[in-house]
């Protein structure tokens, strides 16, 4: 794991209820099915430009995209798209994925910070 992707998985996973607050120009790119952002971590020295491939984090096990290592969901999701929610617990901003997948009838959505967050125990 390169010290890009570390760094966004440690600020998305310890500060993702308020990751509106630490990280600017989040994005999601529907063709490479990666999140990129810049960041600044704890000392504050800068934001930290990064890149995650999430075929790399996340897979879908039928019914939902769950936090698997080289899952590749992406070989059974598509036409996905990153939206963002109010975070009813602490404020601020939820980001979301939300893609059609094999199986369902509707988009499949999930947040990508409890997502991220089950990486990280992993």
């Amino acid at each position: 794991m390169t010290k890009a992707i570390a760094v966004l998985l440690t600020l998305l996973g310890i500060a993702f209820a308020q990751i509106d607050r630490t990280c600017i120009d989040i994005a999601f790119n529907s063709e490479t099915n990666t999140l990129s952002g810049k960041c600044q971590p704890r000392d504050n020295s800068g934001y930290i430009p990064s890149e995650l491939d999430l075929n790399d984090c996340f897979g879908y096990d039928g019914t939902d995209i769950t936090p698997t290592y080289h899952g590749n969901f992406a070989e059974s999701c598509h036409g996905c798209e990153m939206f963002v929610a109010p975070d009813p617990w602490y404020g601020g901003a939820e980001y979301w994925i939300r893609c059609t997948c094999k199986g369902q009838s509707e988009k499949v959505a999930v947040p990508l910070g409890k997502l991220i967050l089950r990486i990280i125990a992993a």
